[in-house]
C-alpha cells in the first residue's frame, strides 16, 4: 500500500470519534438535502392543486362605471370562459365599544351561489351571508378581535355606522395573495 493511504487508514483509525463526527455530518447533509428535495416537490404539486381548485380569476379589472353592458361584453371575447361582475370598496370597521378601526376591504357579491371565480373556501360558520351579515378572511381574524357571532360596526362615508354580525370565516386563496401589506377580506 502507498504510504498516502496507510496514512489516511492511520488517521482514520487513530480519531475514530472525529471520522465518526465526520461521516455522521455527511450523513445529516444528504438526508437534508433529500427532505428539502421532496418537501419541495410535494408542496409545489399541492399548492398548484390546491390554488387551480379555487378557481382563480386571471384577470381582474377594476373600473368605476361598471355594468352589466360591460360585462356581456367581456363575456364575448375570445378566450374568456367565465367572467363575474363584484363591487369592490374598503371600509372602516371596529368592535363595538373599542376605539380601533381597521380598515377592511370588502366584496360585495350579487349571489354567492353562483359564484364560480375565486371560491371562498369555509374555515368556520357560513360560507353564504345572508342580507345585513358578513363574512371575514381568514387573516382579518389577526387585525379583528372577533369571531363568528360578533358584531362589527361599519363606519359609512357619510360619517354614520351600521352594524352587522359576523356569521362565517372563510379562505380566499386569491385576496391579497402574496401581499402582507394588503387590507383583510370582509364579504357581503
Amino acid at each position: 500500500m502507498k504510504p498516502r493511504w496507510r496514512k489516511v487508514f492511520h488517521d482514520l483509525l487513530d480519531n475514530k470519534g472525529r471520522t465518526l463526527l465526520v461521516v455522521f455530518s455527511i450523513a445529516v447533509g444528504v438526508f437534508s438535502i433529500g427532505v428539502i428535495a421532496g418537501a419541495y416537490q410535494i408542496i409545489s404539486n399541492d399548492m398548484s392543486a390546491s390554488y387551480s381548485a379555487n378557481m382563480p380569476a386571471n384577470v381582474e379589472l377594476r373600473m368605476r362605471d361598471f355594468d352589466e353592458d360591460v360585462l356581456a361584453l367581456i363575456h364575448k371575447q375570445r378566450g374568456v370562459e367565465d367572467a363575474e361582475g363584484r363591487r369592490a370598496f374598503n371600509v372602516r370597521v371596529r368592535v363595538p365599544g373599542t376605539e380601533k378601526w381597521t380598515t377592511l376591504d370588502m366584496i360585495a357579491f350579487e349571489d354567492f351561489e353562483k359564484n364560480a371565480i375565486n371560491l371562498l373556501a369555509p374555515v368556520e360558520g357560513q360560507v353564504m351571508p345572508e342580507k345585513r351579515e358578513v363574512l371575514l378572511e381568514q387573516d382579518a381574524l389577526q387585525h379583528i378581535d372577533t369571531g363568528v357571532g360578533g358584531i362589527l360596526e361599519f363606519q359609512l362615508p357619510d360619517g354614520s355606522t351600521k352594524t352587522l354580525p359576523v356569521v362565517g370565516i372563510v379562505q380566499d386563496t386569491a385576496a391579497g395573495a402574496g401581499d402582507f401589506l394588503a387590507s383583510p377580506y370582509g364579504y357581503i
